[in-house]
């Protein structure tokens, strides 16, 4: 019942962003469940999910089989429309490395994923 009232507050049109996530086609963890969750309930209410897999590095794509290098360019195509949940799915770009141990580096990162996010969001906003 509780659940219910949480959602039935939820204002129309409504988007909600996951980020830095785990990859959506991945092994079900609790970011692909709360995604699934938000949208069924806002299905109804005409809202969206928007589900940012974690964007990795120019180095972690070379290197790890969960950020494949196919992930390096993965931003410039249009988000991906899951057909049954209706999530919006988006990869951001790689960013540069050694972004935790670089506040410079960090910065340029998260300036890169927001214009990245915002270009895509304003062609596919859901």
């Amino acid at each position: 019942m509780e659940q219910d009232t949480f959602y039935s507050e939820f204002p129309r049109n409504l988007t909600i962003i996951i980020a830095d996530a785990p990859r959506f086609h991945g092994i079900r963890q609790r970011a692909q469940q709360l995604a699934l969750g938000f949208a069924s309930k806002l299905k109804p209410l005409n809202g969206t999910v928007w589900y940012l897999d974690e964007p990795g590095n120019i180095v972690t794509v070379f290197l790890s089989p969960e950020k494949p290098l196919s992930n390096l360019w993965a931003w410039i195509r249009a988000p991906k429309i899951d057909p049954e949940s209706g999530i919006i799915h988006y990869v951001p770009p790689a960013g540069l490395p050694f972004g935790y141990h670089v506040r410079a580096i960090n910065q340029w990162n998260h300036l890169c994923y927001r214009l990245a996010l915002g270009w895509r969001y304003q062609r596919n906003p859901g």
